[in-house]
């Protein structure tokens, strides 16, 4: 069971701040489905155009997200942030001052309480870099408990930036969801997505932060594979060893006169390999040219550590 509260607040009594409402609409249609069109995330949305989110029924909310011994609970927000000294808030339509909305640092502690397996909170809004700091003292130090991942918009200091079209992070996310940031399986994973998002933003850009404490990696979102698994895992049949040098020939290539249908395709599943990073030929650039002069072919540092994963039944 994978749970993910979504939630764009665009309409606040001191002004309209475009783009979040559509914003988390095409983020909970991106994770309510793998791109197979199979069931991800069970999706409880909340946008200011239906009804007004105050921080009592933003809290009930987030509450209950958290409340669950789920497989995934994941947190969106999409609206205004602000800072004071006691921290980091996210503004609810109901904000006054010295009464802005929902502390990040509550919404971490009701992360760290749940019994959910994986607790992901994602914040586009300003400031929203208090995530996983501790009020007051000692505000460089996160305290996240096992399960727990962050990834924000900016840092403690920063503004996101929001245009009429929405927003920068929340499109490089959606688009790292969709597949951008899918691994050789086409797993999505919190640190793929991150890194996604670091490459992306250059240094004048916004600076999205990502903190983590975690055993193992959930996948967010399942893409097409660049592999398919079951050609994946013959790798240790073409390659006996991760330095094996793979012999070619002109009977591997379909357009030639004396073709084995068998070494055919061998072939596309080293060419797929090939698409992939995984394997390069050694004498030659191109495959075709390898195989009809009769040269090797090898494994890349990347096709080694696939081939490891799978000589040792991980994959």
């Amino acid at each position: 069971m994978r749970g993910a509260l979504i939630v764009g607040i665009s309409h606040y009594s001191f002004g309209v701040l475009p783009g979040c409402i559509e914003d988390a609409k095409e983020l909970a249609a991106t994770l309510s489905k793998d791109e197979f069109k199979k069931r991800n995330f069970d999706i409880d949305l909340l946008v200011s155009e239906n009804e007004e989110i105050t921080q009592k029924s933003l809290r009930k909310r987030i509450e209950r997200l958290f409340s669950t011994n789920s497989e995934v609970a994941l947190f969106y927000f999409s609206g205004h942030g602000t800072e004071r000294n006691l921290g980091g808030y996210i503004v609810t339509q109901d904000a006054e001052k010295y009464n802005e909305g929902i502390s990040v640092y509550e919404i971490l502690q009701l992360a760290n309480e749940s019994q959910a397996r994986d607790k992901i909170i994602i914040l586009d809004c300003c400031n929203s870099g208090h995530m996983g700091n501790l009020p007051i003292i000692r505000n460089d130090l996160a305290v996240l408990s096992k399960g727990v991942s962050i990834i924000t918009a900016t840092n403690a200091k920063q503004n996101s930036t929001v245009t009429s079209s929405g927003s920068l992070f929340t499109l490089l996310l959606i688009q790292a969801l969709q597949g951008g940031a899918a691994d050789i399986l086409g797993k999505v994973t919190i640190p793929g997505v991150y890194n996604y998002l670091d490459q992306a933003l250059g240094f004048f850009h916004i600076r999205p932060l990502f903190k983590s404490h975690v055993e193992s990696l959930v996948s967010l979102r399942d893409c097409k594979p660049a592999v398919d698994l079951e050609v994946l895992q013959k790798i240790i049949e073409y390659f006996h060893t991760d330095d094996y040098l793979f012999p070619l020939d002109p009977e591997f290539e379909p357009t030639f006169d004396g073709h084995d249908i068998e070494k055919v395709r061998v072939l596309s599943h080293l060419q797929c390999y090939r698409d992939a990073r995984l394997l390069l030929p050694t004498e030659e650039i191109h495959m075709y040219d390898a195989v009809m002069k009769s040269k090797n072919c090898c494994l890349t540092s990347q096709g080694k550590y696939y081939w490891l994963l799978v000589k040792n039944g991980l994959i």
